[in-house]
């Protein structure tokens, strides 16, 4: 038998990776379009989005967006435990044009009920 196992989600996840790194320039045109425009949306929230290369964004809110965006049903990642950064940063990976837009439409029905 295996030593060892991987997870479901994990495979899923590997499998999804081992395709990126398989269409390296076709997800690097992906990015270079995508980034600039979920970064303007949120830009236009409001929020401090820092610049980026990666598949990542890295922005700075209030502290209790990552419980509300919670009860939403989206995960954000908080940098709280980032050296340096505290809890209004928090970071976001860039998916498919249609789940960034649940999370744009998310922020904005989050910052707009303040």
């Amino acid at each position: 038998g295996q030593s060892w196992s991987v997870s479901t989600p994990a495979q899923v996840a590997g499998a999804a990776a081992m395709k990126l790194y398989d269409r390296p320039e076709k997800t690097r045109e992906y990015l270079r379009q995508e980034r600039p425009r979920v970064m303007e949306k949120m830009r236009k929230l409001g929020l401090k989005v820092y610049s980026s290369d990666a598949n990542y964004l890295l922005f700075k809110d209030r502290e209790e967006l990552w419980q509300s965006c919670l009860k939403e049903g989206i995960l954000i990642r908080s940098c709280k435990n980032f050296h340096g950064l505290d809890g209004s940063f928090f970071r976001i990976g860039l998916k498919t044009p249609e789940k960034n837009d649940i999370l744009l439409d998310t922020l904005e029905k989050i910052i707009s009920s303040r």
